[in-house]
Formats: structure tokens, sequence, C-alpha cells
């Protein structure tokens, strides 16, 4: 997810222009969360590869992932963007939904108990 945030980053103009196209009334507002998204891509990324703020880490991945979704089948309710076209871009994001939703059931590593502090 962190590479994704990036990529989409890098290539914005790009990633812009597919994320705000044919929307009508909805381009202010895809045009808002075309910025937004990215980030939120890299910050579920970060923390998931930290390992710490599951929840915070859950919600972000979580949000994300289901806006595109989200946002592909609003696309074909409003114009006429295939739906054909719009399922082979979600059916990706379906599995990576499960693969991010195996990843934050990974336990976290924890200290041993037997680990003594040292007062001096």
């Amino acid at each position: 997810m962190l590479l994704v945030g990036i990529s989409l980053y890098r290539d914005f103009p790009v990633f812009h222009i597919q994320a705000t196209s044919d929307l009508a009334a909805l381009t202010t507002f895809a045009t808002v969360w075309a910025y937004i998204l990215p980030a939120l891509f890299i910050l579920a990324g970060g923390f998931l590869i930290v390992g710490r703020y599951s929840f915070i880490t859950a919600w972000l991945g979580g949000v994300s992932l289901g806006s595109v979704a989200i946002g592909m089948f609003l696309k074909t309710l409003m114009t006429n963007f295939p739906l054909e076209d719009a399922l082979t871009f979600v059916f990706p994001i379906f599995i990576w939904m499960i693969a991010f939703h195996m990843a934050l059931q990974i336990p976290e590593v924890q200290e041993s108990e037997d680990t003594e502090s040292i007062d001096d």
C-alpha cells in the first residue's frame, strides 16, 4: 500500500484525470479525494509495516481500499462508463482488502516477560 500511494503521487496527473473524469457534479469532491487517497495509502502501508496503531491502520486501509471500489461503481452509475471495465478495476481491490485484513490479523511481536529491567 505504501508503494501504491507513492506511485499515485509520482504519476499524479494521470491519476487525477482518471479519478475525476466524467463525474459531473462530483468533480470537485473527486479532485479533493484524488489528493487525499494516496496519502491514506501511504499512511496505512507505513503503519502496517511498523506494526503499531492497528486500529488506525485498519480504518486508513479500509477507507482507502473501500473508496476505490465505491468510486468505480459510482462512476458507472453517473456516467456511461461500462460496468465490465469497472469490475476489472474493482475485483483486484477485493483481493487487496482480503490480504489487508489478513495482514492486520498477524499478532504483534510482544516483549518476552522474562526480560528484566536493570535498576541501578
